[in-house]
């Protein structure tokens, strides 16, 4: 059975920016993003919307 393309990576960063600077660097690369529990709190439920 092949094993399955997906990639997730954890955006366990301080801030906003320093999250959306890194989803912008990933490109396509990545399937999914975990929002970390420090960006959660300093309002990063916005990154999950977008």
């Amino acid at each position: 059975m092949p094993a399955d393309p997906r990639l997730i990576v954890a955006l366990d960063l301080a801030t906003h920016a320093e999250a959306e600077a890194m989803v912008e660097r990933l490109g396509d690369a990545v399937s999914f993003y975990k929002i970390g529990l420090q960006l959660l709190a300093s309002g990063g439920m916005e990154l999950a919307g977008a």
